[in-house]
Formats: structure tokens, sequence, C-alpha cells
């Protein structure tokens, strides 16, 4: 069963998803579907607490001035961690480990400033 409802985005996205729909030969329906799923999967997690890792990527434009956040309360679950350049893109990589809490509060203060961040989760990886 599906249900319909109407959703209102900028003209430069909508411009954006006829474009790539057209490249992939697909329909906004499948594609919108698609994302929110993986939205809901992405965010789902943080819902109930439980032991949880995964990648937090962050991506900025290079020389964007950002302000400092201090990770230092986070150490206990940021695992590892890897800042790189890639043409005019700052990129950073955070392997996390811990409470999905405390993941979800140090995605919360990246996102603040940073523009683009995702949480991949290893769960389905580690648990298999």
């Amino acid at each position: 069963m599906k249900r319909r409802f109407g959703i209102s985005i900028p003209n430069e996205l909508a411009t954006e998803l006829d474009e790539f729909i057209r490249i992939i030969r697909s329909d906004r329906s499948s594609v919108i579907c698609e994302a929110i799923k993986q939205f809901v999967y992405e965010h789902r997690h943080y819902e109930v607490e439980h032991e949880c890792s995964g990648l937090l990527i962050c991506v900025r434009k290079h020389g964007k001035k950002s302000k400092k956040i201090d990770i230092d309360e986070y150490m206990d679950i940021i695992k590892n961690y890897v800042h790189f350049h890639f043409n005019k893109l700052c990129i950073e990589i955070y392997l996390v480990s811990g409470l999905s809490n405390k993941i979800s509060k140090l995605h919360s203060l990246i996102r603040e400033n940073t523009p683009y961040v995702r949480y991949y989760s290893l769960h389905e990886y580690l648990y298999k």
C-alpha cells in the first residue's frame, strides 16, 4: 500500500532532482522513497540508547572558517580520526564506537559547524 502526500522543495533542488532522475532513468517517487529510507535508517539508531559503531563523515569547502569544536569529552568514543584535503574540500572522518546517545551528541556538535555530516553505521557488518 502506498500513501500520497505533497512536499515543497527549493527550485534548484527540484531541478537537480529532475536531472538526476533523467540520468539514472528512474522516477521521483522511487528516488525520494530511497532518500527517505536512507535518512530514517541513518538517524533511527539514535532513538534507543545502545552500543553502536560507525563513521561520521564531514565535508566542507577548504579555507572556509569554522569554529574549533571541543571533542575532548568524546575521546572515549572516537577510536580514530582522519583529516585530509581533496581538491577544494576539507574532509574529516571519525571512527566512533560507544553509546548511541553520545555519538548523537557528537554528530549534532559537528553538524552545527559543518554543512555536510553523515553517519554511516557499521552495525550490520559487525553483528551479522
